[in-house]
């Protein structure tokens, strides 16, 4: 995946109910290597939803399969890698795109 495949896909490919795989992808892109542990994406989730769900809620949940389906991300374990190499500038644009689509 390079920056414009995922840059079409947040565009074009990621119609989702919930706001899961803009806070997923948001998330890592500000991530040191653009990865992270699950627990603490869940934990983002959780933030970025404002509700009661335990974290536990969004183990589960079927983003890490839509984005791993898309091949946005890896998941070896309880690492989650976003697939891209980016550089700060589409770093900024990732994030800002992301953020414009959260539905909180």
């Amino acid at each position: 995946m390079n920056f414009k495949d995922l840059n079409d896909a947040i565009d074009t490919g990621l119609r989702a109910q919930k706001n899961y795989q803009f806070v997923v992808i948001c998330h890592l892109v500000n991530q040191r290597g653009l990865k992270d542990i699950k627990e603490n994406i869940c934990e983002t989730l959780r933030k970025k939803n404002q509700n009661s769900c335990d974290v536990k809620h969004y183990m589960n949940c079927p983003v890490w399969n839509v984005l791993k389906g898309k091949d946005i991300i890896t998941i070896e374990g309880k690492l989650i890698t976003l697939n891209i190499e980016l550089t700060n500038d589409q770093r900024s644009k990732i994030t800002s795109k992301c953020r414009g689509l959260f539905k909180n």
